[in-house]
């Protein structure tokens, strides 16, 4: 009796791009960067509490989807409202 072992050949090329990113980042790293990144905008808060956000961030597939950099970058756009240039000139 002989058994036969069926491996699936993975394509990486056709793998989402989250999925490339889940495959070669661990979960620290990606916190890290992106710890890094939102230090940038707020150099006066505390590193723990940046580590805290990054880490809710990654617990999202939204964001985790995302290269750290580009999911704090979009985080942090969230709060600033996307007003037309001729809107937002007073006269």
């Amino acid at each position: 009796m002989s058994i036969l072992y069926i491996h699936p050949v993975v394509r990486y090329d056709r793998l989402p791009k989250h999925s490339l990113i889940d495959l070669t980042m661990s979960t620290d790293d990606w916190t890290q960067q992106c710890v890094e990144r939102l230090h940038l905008q707020w150099p006066s808060v505390d590193r723990q509490d940046l580590e805290h956000l990054a880490g809710a961030l990654h617990a999202e597939e939204r964001w985790r989807a995302m290269e750290p950099v580009d999911a704090a970058v979009q985080w942090l756009r969230q709060g600033i409202p996307n007003v037309p240039r001729a809107e937002s000139q007073v006269r």
